[in-house]
């Protein structure tokens, strides 16, 4: 999957390196915990969204992991679905058998008889097929609320750390 990174804004990298330059040890205490806050809070954020917009397995969502150590800190997926959730697809031929297995999932869900299930997934099949798939983008729209907290805290701990 692609990556997606918070930028810093210049005044907090410059607060940064002088926290460092000054106090390298609190900083990177201080640097550290922040990174690890906000991992799991967009973790946390990335998983809300994907529970509340998605309509399959779980699959996206049970393969969410956050890794953190020092002053790096990331969210990842092996899904190998996750790049057409977040970007979309353009009109394609998808392969048929898991869009029917999705539509029998979900027949329930749906409203529909299970001898529908075929029809209903052709149905879905040639709209991929002439549309494509729209981005739903719950990483992006994630890193984008988190991203002025994450700047805040930095900027924060970094004073903290040069107060001390």
């Amino acid at each position: 999957m692609s990556q997606f990174k918070f930028e810093i804004d210049s005044k907090t990298v410059e607060a940064f390196k002088e926290a460092l330059r000054k106090k390298k040890a609190k900083t990177m205490t201080y640097g550290s915990q922040v990174i690890k806050d906000i991992t799991i809070l967009m973790e946390a954020t990335i998983s809300d969204k994907i529970a509340r917009e998605s309509t399959d397995t779980g699959r996206l969502l049970q393969s969410l992991e956050s890794r953190y150590k020092d002053l790096h800190g990331e969210v990842i997926t092996d899904a190998e679905h996750a790049p057409y959730v977040e970007y979309g697809a353009k009109p394609h031929r998808a392969p048929f058998l898991p869009i029917y297995e999705w539509v029998y999932r979900k027949r329930l869900d749906f409203g529909i008889k299970e001898k529908e299930v075929y029809m209903v997934a052709k149905s879905v099949w040639d709209k991929i097929a002439k549309y494509g798939t729209k981005p739903r983008q719950q990483w992006k729209r994630s890193i984008e609320e988190i991203e002025p907290i994450f700047n805040r805290r930095i900027k924060e701990a970094m004073t903290k750390a040069l107060r001390e």
